[in-house]
């Protein structure tokens, strides 16, 4: 009976990637004596194909979270602008009831109203006297509104309808100022209609806080959207609401 000498059978473990059971084969293969016996093919196998696949992997899910959080951050924002723009037609129906209750006094001249229709001018303070016209620029508006003198709160102020005017003004900036973030307004009384044409402006949050890049915001800001005596000139995080007041 003849012998015969076999090589050392090589356990393999868990992730070895085929590459030890290829090289025992190619051992055994040396060490198998000069018989007639078929020496050990040695098997096929890939080395470090594993970690490519899971760096692959890695990095295509890095990709898919940026763009999730991106879109998140996006949608937040666009989210907060539209309630700020909400806010803002609110605040010029505000000031649109305070305009009508302070016109000011009749004049038997007409004027073309809203629609072509005729109107009579109001004269001796008020709206038709120009006092709820206000162009301060957005930087000299981010200081605190002071009140007026007079605050015509009681049955015994004996206010004109300037001092009305003024008092209404203060109020609606302060209810700006705290509505909105770095909160204000622009308004300029047509000088033949009954009509006055209203900017309400804000500024937005930083951009590196809201994950949308330079570049959308300037789309996001369109020429023209604030006046140009707000001044804002190039800042794109400033955005307007342009609304006409018909009285």
């Amino acid at each position: 009976m003849q012998l015969k000498h076999l090589p050392p059978r090589t356990a393999s473990r868990r992730g070895d990637c085929g590459c030890r059971s290829e090289r025992a084969s190619v051992h055994a293969s040396r060490q198998s004596p000069a018989s007639g016996d078929q020496p050990l093919q040695p098997r096929q196998g890939q080395c470090g194909a594993t970690l490519v696949e899971v760096l692959v992997a890695v990095a295509l899910l890095s990709f898919a979270l940026y763009a999730l959080v991106a879109a998140h951050a996006a949608a937040l924002r666009y989210s907060q602008m539209s309630h700020y723009r909400a806010t803002a037609v609110l605040l010029a129906a505000d000031l649109g009831e305070r305009m009508r209750a302070n016109l000011g006094e009749m004049s038997e001249a007409p004027v073309e109203g809203e629609g072509g229709a005729g109107v009579a001018p109001l004269l001796g303070g008020g709206f038709w006297a120009g006092d709820y016209d206000y162009t301060l620029d957005f930087q000299r508006q981010q200081t605190a509104v002071d009140n007026p003198s007079e605050p015509c709160t009681t049955v015994a102020s004996r206010c004109t309808a300037a001092q009305i005017a003024a008092v209404d003004l203060a109020q609606w900036r302060q209810t700006v100022r705290r509505l909105l973030p770095a909160g204000a307004v622009y308004t300029q009384r047509d000088a033949a209609r009954a009509l006055m044409d209203l900017w309400v402006a804000w500024r937005e949050s930083a951009r590196s806080t809201s994950g949308v890049s330079d570049a959308s915001d300037a789309m996001l800001a369109p020429p023209g959207e604030c006046p140009e005596g707000l001044g804002t000139g190039e800042d794109g995080g400033i955005r307007c609401v342009h609304l006409r007041i018909g009285l």
